[in-house]
């Protein structure tokens, strides 16, 4: 297959959709030399949808021009960071047209012109990939459906990202999920545990039609039970009884009176005073009917809760009357059902239901099935639902954490994995930056502790300014009664320049200089350094090729530098961290680097042994052991 064309274009019309009413024109930048991690074999997703034929053209990167689309295998064109304008010209202004997008600050971006009916703005994809759609309408009536797919230009879609997702997901469920960001990936639903306000969301508005049309074939056609009624009334108003009515006449047997015509019972012709009338009447009040006005209870919940949840979430975000006008349409609408006096009428589920009329009947297997699926959650697979999806800066800090702590499991006896504090906004998961997460290993030959650390911070322990590293690796060496620790910093952020090898930026480098040099402890009186080496890990994939670039050699030389890490190119963390776990104490404290003048001060093959009796008595003891 061909090689796309390389070098940057500039504001090139990457889309052009001809509609009877108006033109859909997006332009942008294409500078593929800085999208170095797309196989020749990736293709994106692109769609547009319309009731009236359309023209579409989209641009073709092996061509380098826009040629028609039928939904050919095209390369991306649309990435993570990018600027892309877009342009709607109507054909007559006798109707305005509006532009829609879930996203709150995607509508605002494009409005009209001063004066003028043109639609343009721009649309900014900011660390967010997937899936992308809007809608242009006219007088609340779509037009056009645009769907767009944004890559990432540092991860390879198809392997590195989603393997992302599904290692953050699977340590902690749904931790990679958002609420309505500018994309959105496509799952299916699976059944964890009760789904997060974020995915009932999507579950809810995906099958909220469904569900109301089969509540309402429900009230139309409802399931009804004969049930038998009794009614304590005089005797000659007795008709034909049965067991329980017969029962209560033995049971009153002193309300037998005799009269002329009556019962014959022996020698004498009796009649009740009273008795039980026996009455079977059609009733709707069943535990089916029970099960369904308790799903619409449990749905009008669940949107008030999240109705509150997403205004308490705008404070502090744009504020989004379209999202909670649909919620409080959808509250509505189950409102003035359940006061309608055919639910009014029905009591209160208070057992469980198990019943082939759920399963089988008009409108209650709808119900039903949609109750199920919306008490479920999504997995990030299929072609059902959208799910929005944290940016991934944010992903790759969690990944990093999380996967470095697989690696010391797979190489350590696991001591306490307690480890992480989820937050919640009341919409979507986090991992709390508050609070530390700690992870606690043994050495399986030695027995030495090592802890793994999410958002280490140094506190108020420093005298200067406190250090946040994303994780601190933390050794304990036999002998030692401090612990050599090491930083691993997530950076998504790659410096590219022509002709060089991809490699971590430099101010990321620079910032582990200062995290070395800054991260101290008070020990004896004075204060030393903990921190024995600094590492940027960055998303690159070619793990042999960069072994020779000169910021993985710097580790050799003065424990800094940066390492690529991705879900598939691993290889140089664990090399590291191999080798930080079983050198020795003496040979990790000779990789540190000491203030000129150190070891030359404290020679003891030229120093007299009373030089050592001045130094405090604690620093003395461990340079004696340590024998620079």
């Amino acid at each position: 297959m061909a090689s796309r064309l390389s070098g940057s274009r500039k504001d090139i019309e990457l889309v052009v959709i001809e509609h009877d009413a108006f033109t859909l024109i997006m332009k942008g930048k294409l500078d593929y030399s800085k999208h170095i991690a797309q196989s020749e074999d990736t293709f994106m997703r692109f769609r547009a949808k319309s009731e009236q034929p359309v023209q579409v053209k989209v641009y073709d990167a092996l061509q380098g021009e826009l040629v028609d689309y039928d939904e050919q295998k095209l390369y991306p064109i649309f990435f993570e960071n990018g600027y892309y304008e877009v342009i709607i010209l109507p054909n007559n202004s006798e109707k305005k047209l509006t532009f829609y997008h879930e996203y709150a600050r995607f509508r605002d971006a494009i409005s009209p012109l001063s004066r003028s009916d043109i639609l343009t703005g721009y649309l900014h994809f900011q660390n967010e990939v997937g899936l992308s759609d809007f809608e242009i309408r006219q007088e609340g009536n779509m037009l056009l459906e645009v769907q767009m797919e944004v890559f990432p230009t540092k991860l390879d879609y198809q392997k590195d990202y989603k393997n992302l997702i599904a290692s953050v997901n699977e340590e902690i469920y749904n931790l990679a999920y958002h609420f309505i960001k500018r994309t959105y990936m496509q799952g299916s639903v699976e059944l964890y545990k009760d789904p997060s306000p974020s995915e009932f969301y999507r579950l809810i508005t995906t099958h909220f039609g469904t569900y109301l049309r089969a509540v309402g074939q429900v009230e139309r056609m409802p399931h009804h039970q004969l049930v038998t009624h009794y009614e304590e009334v005089r005797g000659d108003r007795l008709r034909k009884q049965d067991s329980h009515s017969r029962a209560y006449l033995r049971k009153h047997a002193h309300k037998m009176v005799d009269v002329a015509r009556g019962i014959p019972i022996g020698d004498r012709t009796v009649m009740p005073v009273k008795g039980l009338l026996v009455k079977k009447q059609h009733t709707a009040d069943t535990l089916e009917n029970r099960y369904v006005k308790f799903t619409i209870e449990r749905i009008v919940s669940k949107l008030e809760n999240l109705k509150a949840s997403i205004a308490k979430f705008k404070e502090r975000q744009d504020d989004d009357t379209d999202l909670l006008g649909r919620l409080d349409d959808m509250t509505k609408k189950l409102q003035h059902k359940l006061k309608q006096p055919f639910w009014r009428g029905i009591g209160k589920l208070d057992r469980s239901v198990s019943s082939l009329v759920l399963q089988l009947g008009a409108g209650y297997r709808d119900v039903f099935q949609v109750y199920v699926t919306i008490s479920k959650s999504i997995v990030l697979q299929g072609e059902l639902y959208k799910m929005s999806v944290k940016d991934i800066a944010t992903l790759y800090e969690y990944w990093t954490f999380l996967k470095l702590g697989r690696i010391l499991q797979d190489k350590c006896d696991a001591v306490s994995q307690d480890i992480i504090q989820a937050s919640t906004d009341g919409l979507f998961v986090n991992l709390q930056k508050d609070r530390s997460a700690l992870r606690t290993y043994k050495h399986p030959q030695t027995g030495e502790l090592i802890t793994l650390r999410y958002q280490y911070s140094t506190g108020k322990s420093v005298p200067t300014v406190t250090q946040k590293p994303d994780s601190m690796l933390s050794i304990g060496k036999q002998g030692k009664d401090y612990l050599f620790q090491y930083v691993f910093d997530a950076k998504y952020r790659i410096e590219v320049e022509e002709g060089k090898m991809p490699g971590p930026k430099l101010d990321d480098i620079n910032t582990m200089h200062r995290y070395r040099d800054s991260i101290v402890m008070e020990r004896r009186g004075s204060y030393e350094r903990t921190a024995f080496g600094a590492y940027v890990l960055f998303p690159w994939h070619e793990e042999e090729t960069y072994r020779e670039h000169s910021l993985y050699k710097s580790i050799q030389s003065v424990n800094i530098g940066g390492l690529p890490f991705l879900p598939n190119s691993t290889q140089l963390v664990e090399e590291i961290i191999d080798a930080l776990l079983n050198k020795t104490a003496n040979e990790l404290q000779a990789e540190g680097i000491l203030p000129i003048g150190t070891k030359s001060h404290f020679n003891y093959a030229e120093q007299p042994e009373q030089l050592i009796s001045e130094v405090k008595p604690g620093v003395a003891a461990d340079l004696k052991e340590n024998q620079f």
